[in-house]
């Protein structure tokens, strides 16, 4: 009975019922408990974990993996916890911190013990840093030999890995290679009910799909995602298809269209704090801007400043060369004499209003009057030739000007 409630749980929820899928593997894992079935109970526990990844509830998901590695480990289930490990790995990745992601995978792949599906989980979610941090060719070279067509796959294996290992192959210039894993990803899901994993596989094809030529096929990703974002009522595969109808929107030369979808989905990153998918969206958002008017190549400016902020951060290097190569075609880089204009004072005032501090918390933090920083703002603002604080905010980002205590 515990294993079907199960095993019914991870159905409903793949199919966008999920507070009842939620609820079966409560009752599952509560029932495995009373039993007592320690590895039922650390199974369910699992896998309501996993269900939180893909909707952003990262701390949920961490508190269900501590349940799950504690029941297993008293049930003996080693897995559980070699594959919890992984996960968090995940969200470490997701959430901006490649060190401990990778610290994380590189436990389990050294794990000689390991499960043969944890390793491949493992190797995947390595790959994807790989990926993030411009290194394609390491990611093609872990992922190949393991999803080889004729390998014996699982679904799991199958939505996690060829969307990394199609986006390994677009990176390195193999553009007709990406497409076979893509064809292969969309022959799996087109003969299955559209699922939260499977619409989390499909979202990363766009971009193949719309360099091969093969734009037809993005209507059948757009209906997968606005099948289980309706389902769920969720933020983040909400911004899945917001995404992946900004890029459709951007082909096609609809900028005003794209650029209202880019920046639908920039809020739910933004929301969610996922660095890489903001700052990749804030690329994308830009991308579609620069040809346009004057207003919008300013606009455009803006957000690649603030998408090499965040992309620095994760160190996405292959996202940071498409910015340089950007500011270069646009003549966006060159670097002016502001720096100099500002006084170091007025580079602390900078850096505080650049936070979004009010000019009495300001003045607190540098131990100056309001009255002084009034002085100081207006000042900036007349230097820097713009006529808001949110604007110099920006200005300061873009230029890196501001220096000076954190508020």
């Amino acid at each position: 009975m515990t294993r079907c409630l199960q095993h019914l749980g991870m159905a409903r929820a793949q199919l966008g019922q999920l507070e009842h899928g939620q609820t079966l593997l409560k009752e599952a894992a509560s029932r495995a408990r009373r039993l007592p079935c320690y590895g039922c109970s650390a199974t369910s526990l699992f896998h309501l974990a996993l269900l939180h990844i893909p909707l952003g509830a990262y701390d949920q998901a961490l508190t269900l993996f501590d349940q799950a590695d504690t029941m297993g480990r008293e049930g003996g289930l080693g897995m559980i916890h070699s594959m919890q490990r992984s996960y968090r790995g995940l969200i470490h990745l997701e959430r901006g911190q490649p060190e401990l992601a990778a610290a994380h995978f590189q436990a389990v792949l050294a794990d000689a013990a390991v499960a043969t599906v944890t390793r491949l989980h493992a190797t995947i979610f390595q790959a994807e840093l790989d990926l993030r941090a411009g290194h394609p060719e390491a990611a093609r070279a872990s992922l190949e030999p393991l999803l080889a067509a004729g390998q014996p796959l699982g679904a799991a294996a199958l939505r996690l890995g060829l969307p990394v290992l199609a986006r390994a192959r677009h990176a390195t210039g193999d553009l007709a290679g990406a497409l076979d894993q893509v064809n292969r990803l969309m022959a799996f899901e087109q003969a299955r009910v559209p699922s939260l994993d499977g619409a989390a596989a499909v979202y990363e094809t766009v971009e193949t799909l719309l360099a091969s030529g093969h734009s037809d096929h993005v209507g059948f990703v757009v209906q997968v995602l606005s099948q289980v974002a309706g389902a769920t009522g969720g933020a983040i595969p909400g911004a899945w298809l917001h995404e992946a109808r900004g890029l459709e929107a951007q082909h096609a030369g609809q900028t005003a269209q794209a650029a209202a979808h880019y920046r639908a989905c920039i809020a739910v990153w933004q929301g969610a704090g996922l660095p890489f998918r903001e700052g990749r969206a804030r690329l994308r958002l830009a991308g579609a801007l620069l040809p346009g008017t004057r207003r919008d190549r300013e606009e455009a400016r803006r957000e690649l400043a603030l998408a090499r902020a965040l992309l620095e951060q994760v160190g996405a290097r292959a996202e940071l060369d498409v910015i340089a190569r950007l500011e270069g075609e646009y003549g966006l880089s060159a670097p002016g004499p502001e720096r100099e204009l500002l006084t170091r004072r007025e580079r602390e005032v900078l850096g505080l209003l650049s936070q979004g501090l009010p000019n009495r918390r300001i003045g607190t933090a540098l131990g100056i009057s309001e009255r002084t920083v009034e002085v100081h703002v207006t000042n900036i603002l007349a230097k820097l030739e713009v006529t808001s604080r949110v604007q110099a905010a920006t200005y300061a980002l873009e230029h890196q000007l501001s220096t000076g205590p954190k508020g």
